[in-house]
């Protein structure tokens, strides 16, 4: 039998039924201790380094993603996703599905879409590929360096055609004769966070 915990009630809102209902009080046999403290991790960084600066980011059309990402980083947030061995942080208890929803909840509250998904969610979307069929070489050389903030991740799905339905793309990349390189044909129209 699972066991139920009631956890203490965390980050109410004006906003009737805005935050999960374990964050209410509602008992749950899913979230522990573990999650309460990775929540609680997410939802600091968020809070002291997004939130205030939101605002004035979208006006003036751009943010410091580069400092953003070694401040995430040292926090925490920033890859919890991803193996420690090439610089993830993963939270106390370990990444459970549990964890990416917290994750995902805590990064996304800040209301500026732009800002999580090129600080936070492009490297989830691409990372996990190279960590998955990449080579030592690559996870070293690429994956490594966005896990850790020291570089960044882009995106290139959107098409002047197709817009970014992945089932259509147009775009090919074909091996050259002497199997040594690729040779790409297509168009893109948006590079997100392709600054």
């Amino acid at each position: 039998m699972v066991t139920a915990l009631r956890h203490k009630e965390f980050g109410l809102t004006s906003v009737p039924f805005a935050e999960p209902a374990w964050y209410r009080g509602v008992p749950t046999p899913y979230y522990n201790e573990n999650h309460a403290a990775f929540r609680n991790k997410c939802r600091e960084f968020i809070d002291t380094e997004i939130i205030p600066f939101c605002d004035d980011w979208d006006e003036a059309g751009g943010f410091p993603v580069e400092e953003l990402r070694i401040k995430a980083a040292k926090a925490g947030v920033l890859a919890p996703w991803a193996p420690t061995e090439l610089g993830g942080t993963p939270p106390t208890g370990g990444w459970d599905d549990f964890m990416l929803l917290i994750w995902i909840d805590e990064t996304t509250r800040c209301g500026c879409g732009g800002v999580t998904l090129v600080l936070f969610q492009i490297a989830y979307m691409s990372v996990p590929h190279t960590l998955h069929y990449g080579s030592n070489m690559l996870k070293d050389k690429f994956a490594a360096p966005v896990i850790k903030g020291t570089a960044g991740m882009c995106i290139t799905l959107t098409e002047p055609e197709g817009g970014s339905d992945l089932a259509n793309l147009k775009t090919t990349a074909v091996k050259t004769k002497d199997g040594r390189f690729y040779e790409v044909t297509g168009q893109k129209k948006f590079i997100t966070g392709g600054n």
